[in-house]
């Protein structure tokens, strides 16, 4: 036990989580920045905020959007592969949508479950993936997004 108490390890906890609330806050300010729009951008995905986000990011280019939750077992497997294969490509714009948060989103694009990925390109969709298939994510995206 330290001699501090434990007075004084709640305040060490409530300052690292502070810490990284602001950590998160700045790599939003800043990726919004570098896009130049209100879209925050990390390692390759464009973390979308609505429906209008979802349009901009995707205009001109073939997309893949992923339909995710943050309560979701497949997506916490599926989302380091989402995010290496994202860093790894720049010729498609690699979105990533949060069910509970995008409700517009995934009405419009009809998500009935977790994980989805949507691939488009000029408003045709190519492809859809649901579940957490790494095989098949991989083979669609190299596929479609050349």
């Amino acid at each position: 036990r330290s001699h501090f108490g434990s007075r004084s390890s709640a305040f060490v906890f409530e300052v690292l989580i502070d810490m990284q609330r602001a950590v998160f806050a700045t790599r939003q300010t800043l990726g919004r920045r570098a896009l130049g729009t209100s879209v925050p951008r990390f390692g390759g995905i464009v973390a979308v905020e609505g429906l209008a986000d979802l349009e901009k990011a995707k205009a001109g280019k073939t997309s893949v959007s992923y339909f995710t939750a943050s309560w979701c077992p497949p997506c916490k497997v599926i989302s380091p592969v989402f995010t290496e294969l994202a860093a790894s490509n720049d010729s498609a714009a690699f979105l990533k949508i949060d069910v509970d948060s995008n409700e517009e989103a995934c009405a419009k694009y009809e998500i009935r479950s977790v994980p989805t990925f949507v691939f488009e390109k000029d408003g045709e969709t190519l492809a859809r993936l649901q579940g957490a298939d790494q095989g098949r994510l991989e083979a669609l995206v190299k596929q479609h997004c050349k």
